[in-house]
């Protein structure tokens, strides 16, 4: 099996035999760390052609290396934050690369020569698609075993000692002593060498991975049909070895469909198809049953499988599913704040990458603070503080390059410009340069009768949002921050700053939350006239900014591409004194969300508030991993990702209030979660070594609906076990509004003397929850899911009753 696969691997790579020899052989390349300065270090892949590693005298083996299968992309030039960081060897930015992988991390080098850069930047691409593909080709459990097994095969022999299983038993959070683990592989080494072979492996694994909750299931599916099933909602679950003749038994065909029909709730389920789904499911378990009948192993296979029983119904999590046929504003669109940003708001890197992760996760809508770069260049930073700066024509070039990867639908720039008039020219020139044709340029393209295009219509373009003078003249572009107001800014900095706190802040000046301008500075900055637009940039914007007056005003004046930025008080203001005018607004317009000023660490606010008034692009830093980011994800990863989901049908037409009570456009729903148990838990933060940890999971309802605000559960604590800890507990939550809420699940790390850690998280939206038992993915803090996350998981059981 290993060896094919080798072979497979540079095969699929179409890799020559000389290329592989000089693969192993190895280069030394530029490494850039994360705090110290370049260093030279010498690269290899493995002879697997599965990994890349190299030496550092000062970190363990696994510390340097990558594995790359879990490589999401391989990019060239400068793009990261390492490279921004250090400001050097910018001359050699056509011979650097770097490898974005795990959560969020990246290897940064420079080749020393043309040739090797592309020998090594063309081979990591190939081997990191032949290792997607060859993953492609495995089932997910299959997946898993493999995965585990290279992560334990520390050595590279091919079999593993009693060592290699203790210490990966101890790294899958299962609580066991050395000893008992000894005696199960003696148990499970059937030739005797006191080592397992791979097969002999996947049979231990399966062995620890016993499943009391779908044991109890078949018990009843065995003894008494569905009916037991169907009625409770907890499982009478027995803790211990299942009898050997409940392994041996078959459940017919008929008594699947019922299963399946009645307490997975999917009545539509045909017989043909029943039977399809059995002999899958016994293939994919490599058994087999006379009469095609179900075997135990293909009913847990089937149960626990995400690609058969996920909790978001299939044609839901796979695809592009909703009408995307009607007007920009009709839609929630994702959307990040201050792009550019790896961390907070005031001293943090920037990157070109920030936007290539946003764009590659769906972001559907980014932001770009321009400013007059030295060199008659503009670039991109947080005005007046110590954050990074990256050109804007590397950005540009990078949102033509992945814009499109994962969605088709049209991308928005949001672009505040703080540019002089020659600058905002050169902005111009490098838009229409390097966009082409993907920029929509002129409103008058799209003839859509007094509304705006559709997705569909926009597929695969660039709409550009700035601030536009009025027809009588050119007047000075506004920074979306002048739509706020003096709460919404951070505290003025201290008097030993160096920068004295004014006495009267103009409204919404952003100078007034600095914290490292010198008083010079803030001086010359406030004495300094604004720039008139430059007409070629007015030529290039689609999405006109603006200062907001009222809902009525804008109805009645404003066209369908005038759009307004609020900010976060401001927001919370007119939810609580005008959400139904908001609501009649965002038929037609659009409007963009952003976090007050006070947030200098990046951290977010919640989104479903503003989602509940219909407010489309709710942008939120997307750098920072926080519930109101899960929730994010959450959201749009209904509709295959796209980051465009369609309202609800009351928030597109008809009267509709979030702040109602009593009075619902829908049916209000009682939703009943068991929470039954959880599966291949990592530490906290995906950590290699640490205490087996003690998991609970809570459970809320987000939701902008202020009736059904504050709904909260939490199971009890399962100490020692985050490999297959069981809770069997039953929760129920009122939902007025089903098509604005969420269920979040959150799995904590209980700790006696410090605060609880975060473990792994989901939110789903409640509209397309599937009911019945059903498996919930799990993922990393900030909603990335590789490595040990990828197999990460809840079962719970969902039931749905109107109310």
């Amino acid at each position: 099996g290993d060896v094919q696969l080798e072979v497979d691997l540079v095969a699929r790579a179409q890799l020559s035999t000389e290329q592989v020899e000089r693969l192993v052989e190895g280069a030394a390349m530029l490494k850039f760390g994360r705090n110290g300065v370049p260093k030279s270090r010498l690269f290899k892949i493995s002879s697997d052609m599965r990994t890349l590693s190299w030496r550092s005298r000062f970190k363990s083996s696994s510390a340097t290396k990558v594995d790359l299968g879990n490589v999401q992309r391989v990019m060239q030039g400068q793009m990261t934050a390492a490279f921004q960081r250090h400001n050097r060897h910018r001359e050699h930015a056509s011979l650097s690369f770097s490898l974005v992988y795990g959560q969020g991390r990246t290897l940064d080098l420079i080749a020393p020569t043309q040739n090797d850069f592309e020998l090594w930047f063309n081979a990591i691409n190939a081997l990191v698609e032949a290792a997607q593909a060859s993953l492609r080709d495995m089932s997910p459990y299959e997946q898993y075993l493999r995965a585990q097994w290279n992560m334990a095969d520390k050595d590279g022999s091919g079999t593993l000692s009693e060592a290699e299983v203790i210490a990966l038993v101890h790294k899958l959070n299962i609580e066991k002593a050395p000893r008992a683990i000894r005696q199960l592989v003696r148990e499970y080494d059937d030739n005797k060498n006191g080592e397992l072979e791979f097969s002999e492996f996947a049979r231990l694994l399966e062995a620890l991975q016993a499943r009391p909750e779908v044991q109890a299931m078949w018990r009843q599916l065995l003894s008494g049909g569905t009916s037991q099933l169907v009625a409770e909602g907890r499982l009478n679950i027995r803790v211990g070895e299942m009898e050997p003749w409940l392994f041996a038994a078959t459940v017919p065909a008929e008594r699947f469909l019922a299963f399946w029909r009645d307490v997975q709730r999917e009545p539509s389920l045909t017989p043909e198809a029943a039977q399809s789904m059995i002999a899958d499911a016994n293939e994919a378990a490599g058994t087999s049953s006379e009469g095609g009948e179900l075997s135990f192993r293909a009913f847990q296979l089937l149960l626990t499988s995400e690609t058969h029983n996920c909790i978001m119904a299939p044609w839901r999590k796979e695809g592009v599913y909703h009408d995307m046929s009607q007007p920009l504003s009709h839609y929630f669109i994702s959307s990040s704040h201050n792009t550019y940003l790896e961390g907070d708001q005031l001293q943090s890197a920037s990157s070109v990458n920030r936007y290539v992760n946003d764009l590659m996760k769906g972001i559907r809508c980014v932001e770009l603070d321009v400013w007059d770069g030295d060199d008659g260049e503009p670039i991109i930073y947080h005005g007046h503080t110590l954050t990074g700066r990256i050109q804007f024509a590397a950005v540009v070039e990078a949102i033509r390059e992945y814009g499109f990867r994962t969605s088709p639908f049209p991308v928005i720039l949001s672009v505040e410009n703080h540019c002089n008039f020659e600058q905002q020219a050169r902005m111009a020139e490098i838009l229409r340069t390097t966009l082409g044709d993907l920029l929509l340029r002129d409103p008058g393209e799209l003839d859509t009768s007094g509304r705006l295009p559709s997705p569909n219509d926009l597929r695969n373009r660039v709409l550009l949002k700035t601030k536009r003078p009025p027809p009588a003249g050119a007047l000075a572009p506004e920074e979306d921050k002048d739509d706020e107001d003096d709460e919404d800014k951070a505290p003025p900095p201290p008097a030993t700053s160096g920068v004295a706190e004014p006495a009267k802040p103009r409204p919404g000046s952003f100078l007034q939350r600095l914290s490292f301008s010198s008083a010079a500075d803030v001086e010359k900055a406030e004495k300094a006239k604004k720039p008139k637009v430059h007409p070629e940039l007015v030529g290039l914007t689609y999405l006109c900014g603006g200062k907001f007056r009222s809902f009525q005003a804008s109805i009645e004046a404003d066209p369908p591409n005038a759009m307004y930025s609020f900010g976060e008080n401001k927001t919370n203001r007119l939810l609580s004194h005008d959400a139904a005018s908001w609501v009649e607004y965002n038929k037609k317009q659009l409007s963009r969300i952003y976090p007050a000023g006070r947030r200098v660490d990046s951290s977010n606010y919640d989104p479903t508030p503003a989602w509940a008034a219909g407010c489309q692009v709710v942008a939120l830093n997307s750098q920072t991993a926080s519930k109101p980011m899960q929730l994010n994800d959450g959201l749009y990863r209904d509709n295959g990702c796209a980051g465009y989901v369609l309202k609800p049908s009351f928030l597109r037409e008809g009267t509709f209030s979030p702040s109602a009570e009593g009075s619902f456009p829908t049916q209000p729903i009682k939703l009943t979660v068991t929470i039954l148990s959880a599966q291949q838990l990592p530490k906290p933060g995906g950590a290699l070594k640490g205490e087996v940890i003690d998991p609970f999971v809570v459970l809320s309802l987000a939701t902008g609906v202020r009736v059904d605000a504050g709904q909260q559960h939490r199971t009890r604590t399962v100490d020692n076990n985050g490999f297959n800890p069981v809770f069997n507990e039953a929760f129920e939550l009122r939902v007025s509004v089903p098509e604005l809420a969420l269920l979040h699940f959150q799995v904590m790390d209980y700790d006696v003397v410090d605060s609880n850690d975060h473990i792994a998280s989901t939110a789903v939206p409640v509209s397309v929850l599937n009911e019945g038992f059903r498996v919930v993915p799990l993922y990393a803090e900030d909603g990335t899911r590789n490595e040990d996350f990828r197999f990460s998981s809840l079962f719970c059981r969902v039931t749905i009753e109107p109310m």
